[in-house]
C-alpha cells in the first residue's frame, strides 16, 4: 500500500544538533514536488514555527512554517475549532504571542493553558488563581506531560509536574498537546486532510514519537538516527524500522 501522508518528527529525524541528517531534505523536497501532504512535528514551544522554518532555510531547505506543527500551534488550532478565545495562559508572553487568538474572558475562562512555569514569576497567588478557575469550571489544557527535562545544569521540573498537580486539584484530566499525546497527531491529520490508515508517523524516540503514534492508532516508523539506541525497537516495537528518513520513500513512491 502506498501511503498518502507523513507526520515527521523534527529533531533526531530531520535534524540533529542543528544540522541536517543526510538525505532528509531530499525526502522533504520530493514530498513537496509530488504533492504528498506532510507535517513536521516537534514538542518545542520556546521557538515559534516561523523561527524553526527560518533555521531550516539557513541550512539548506526552504520550508513554509505552515508545514511545521508544535504544541502551541496545535492549541491554536483547537481553540479555533472550538470557536473560543476564553482562556488563561500560563507562560511567557513571547510564547503566548505564537497564538493568533487573543484571550478574552470575564470571571472564569473556558480553558486554562499551562505552557511554561520556568520563565515567569511563580507565586502562591498564581497557583491559587488557577485553582479557583478550575473550581469554577475551567478546563485544563497543557503543552507537556513530562515531569522533568534535562538541562545543561541537570534535571529541571517540567510543565507536566504542574499539570498533574492541577489535574488533582481540579478533579479532571488535562488535554495534552505535546507528544506522546495523540492530540498533535490528530491535529496534523486534520490539517493535511488525511485519514489515519493512509498516514505514517516517523520519529527517533520510542517514548514519544512511537508511543504517541501507536496510541493514536497510526502506522509508526522508527528511524535509527537521533536518540535511537540499539534495542529501542524491542522496548517499544514500531510498525516499520528504518535506517534513516530516506528509507521511507519506498512506502510512498
Amino acid at each position: 500500500m502506498k501511503h498518502k501522508g507523513l507526520i515527521i518528527d523534527l529533531e533526531g529525524t530531520i535534524l540533529y544538533r542543528g544540522a541536517e541528517i543526510p538525505g532528509s531534505f531530499d525526502v522533504l523536497k520530493k514530498l513537496t514536488e509530488n504533492n504528498i501532504p506532510f507535517r513536521v512535528i516537534t514538542n518545542t514551544v520556546t521557538k515559534s514555527v516561523e523561527e524553526m522554518a527560518a533555521s531550516m532555510k539557513s541550512i539548506g531547505f526552504d520550508i513554509s512554517s505552515n508545514y511545521i506543527l508544535n504544541p502551541i500551534k496545535a492549541v491554536n488550532y483547537f481553540l479555533d475549532e472550538s470557536k473560543t478565545s476564553s482562556y488563561f495562559f500560563v507562560g511567557p508572553s513571547y510564547i503566548q504571542s505564537q497564538l493568533s487568538i487573543q484571550p478574552v474572558f470575564e470571571g472564569t475562562p473556558e480553558y486554562i493553558i499551562l505552557c511554561d512555569f520556568e520563565y515567569i514569576t511563580c507565586s502562591y497567588d498564581l497557583f491559587n488563581q488557577i485553582y479557583k478557575y478550575l473550581l469554577n469550571g475551567a478546563k485544563l489544557l497543557s503543552t507537556s506531560y513530562s515531569d522533568f527535562y534535562l538541562s545543561k545544569e541537570g534535571p529541571k521540573i517540567d510543565t507536566g509536574s504542574f499539570t498533574k498537580m492541577f489535574e488533582i486539584l481540579g478533579n479532571q484530566k488535562a488535554i495534552i498537546f505535546g507528544k506522546p499525546s495523540p492530540m498533535l497527531y490528530e491535529v496534523a491529520l486534520k490539517q493535511m486532510g488525511v485519514e489515519k490508515k493512509c498516514a505514517i508517523a516517523i520519529g527517533d524516540d520510542v517514548l514519544t514519537d512511537i508511543k504517541g503514534a501507536k496510541e493514536y492508532g497510526i502506522i509508526s516508523a522508527l528511524v535509527q538516527t537521533g536518540k535511537y539506541k540499539d534495542g529501542d525497537e524491542v522496548q517499544n516495537p514500531s510498525d516499520l524500522l528504518l535506517q534513516n528518513l530516506g528509507e521511507i520513500e519506498k512506502y510512498l513512491f
